[in-house]
């Protein structure tokens, strides 16, 4: 190795391209383990089973709250909301749906919790404290993309306090992705 730089495989804890071709990409740069936190995947379940066996690198998923929210509201996107999850509060009854969705995707194997308040901007402060409350109920991790900046100055204040709020009330462990 006289001359080049030897380090251990990387792991991408913030990995959107979670398909052969970026797994081969990954592969290509030293990354040996992509992990998609932020977003996440839902149903847990399938995502690991289209994957298995056909990798190039170790992969690995969060339960998402976007895609449960997305599958529950009947929101036409894929892998961010289009409609529905943005213009619309989750009702009570959707709200414990998405709840069980994520619970069951911890069950069936995901690494933490997935969440990306700026693309769920009608969900409540009370209604990402019930996630929190599950987050540390299951001692899963947190991994969130903050809400987008209020008015508090310098603009992100407000978002921190947030998570760091409901971490400190739960006692739910929060990865702050962005």
């Amino acid at each position: 190795a006289t001359g080049l730089v030897v380090a251990p495989g990387f792991i991408d804890l913030h990995s959107h391209g979670q398909d052969a071709e970026n797994y081969r990409y990954k592969a290509m740069d030293g990354v040996t383990t992509a992990l998609e936190l932020e977003v996440g995947a839902w149903p847990i379940k399938s995502w690991y089973a289209a994957r298995e066996g056909k990798a190039l690198i170790n992969f690995g998923a969060s339960s998402g709250h976007i895609p449960a929210c997305i599958a529950v509201m009947h929101d036409s996107g894929t892998f961010l909301p289009r409609d529905n999850v943005i213009s619309e509060k989750p009702t009570a009854d959707q709200q414990r749906q998405i709840l069980a969705d994520v619970e069951q995707g911890l069950r069936e194997g995901a690494l933490g919790i997935g969440m990306g308040l700026a693309y769920t901007p009608q969900e409540s402060p009370e209604d990402i404290l019930r996630v929190f409350e599950l987050a540390a109920r299951t001692r899963r991790t947190i991994f969130v993309h903050m809400r987008n900046p209020g008015g508090l100055p310098p603009g992100v204040v407000d978002s921190i306090q947030e998570m760091v709020g409901d971490a400190a009330i739960t006692g739910a462990s929060v990865h702050i992705v962005h």
